[in-house]
């Protein structure tokens, strides 16, 4: 189980960083931005092992994304 950032944002607010440095800005004048959106990834596969679930409350508004790698399957959770 992860939890933290969501990556594509990360790299989606580099990008604009990066645009606005090659367009001239200066990089000390450039704010410093905390990531807003976050992903709780969990194995599926250990998840069942352990014979556990995932609280309905948990899954209340939040889109699962299944993703399969390997024999893993993972289930991550993003708001």
């Amino acid at each position: 189980m992860s939890y933290g950032p969501d990556m594509s944002e990360v790299y989606d607010r580099a990008a604009g960083l990066a645009d606005r440095i090659l367009k001239g800005a200066r990089p000390a004048d450039l704010p410093f931005e905390q990531p807003t959106r976050f992903r709780l990834v969990i194995n599926k596969k250990a998840l069942e092992t352990l014979g556990l679930t995932i609280p309905p409350a948990m899954l209340m508004g939040i889109v699962p994304l299944d993703v399969e790698i390997g024999e893993a399957a993972l289930l991550a959770l993003s708001r």
